[in-house]
């Protein structure tokens, strides 16, 4: 239900279980399509526990990238609204993004053998 209901909000169009399927039609087709995909990945064979690995890994991945993303707008007075974050905070999320990127590197890195 919580995809449906992102997915609802990012279109616009009626999200939510209390809606019956003729009030939000394509909520409850979002709904089939993921509990389709659930199902094909289930019977496909795949092990549950290898999928939860890779996207931890992937998530793991993306994490820098968000940070980057979260620093400059959090720092961009504009974005902020008059409030950016200050000085203090900027230098430990920037060093909190420095470790998580060299953690990344090293991983590849290690998977890789050149560690």
């Amino acid at each position: 239900a919580t995809c449906g209901v992102m997915i609802g909000s990012e279109f616009g169009f009626g999200a939510g279980l209390s809606k019956s399927f003729r009030e939000a039609p394509r909520f409850h087709a979002v709904i089939a399509a993921v509990a389709a995909v659930g199902c094909v990945i289930a019977l496909s064979g795949v092990s549950p526990i290898k999928l939860l690995f890779l996207s931890g890994i992937l998530a793991g991945f993306g994490t820098p990238v968000a940070l980057v993303a979260l620093l400059v707008a959090a720092s961009n007075g504009r974005v902020m609204n008059g409030h950016p974050i200050s000085m203090r905070l900027r230098v430990g999320g920037w060093a909190v993004t420095a470790a998580v990127t060299v953690a990344c590197v090293l991983f590849v890195a290690q998977q890789v053998h050149l560690v």
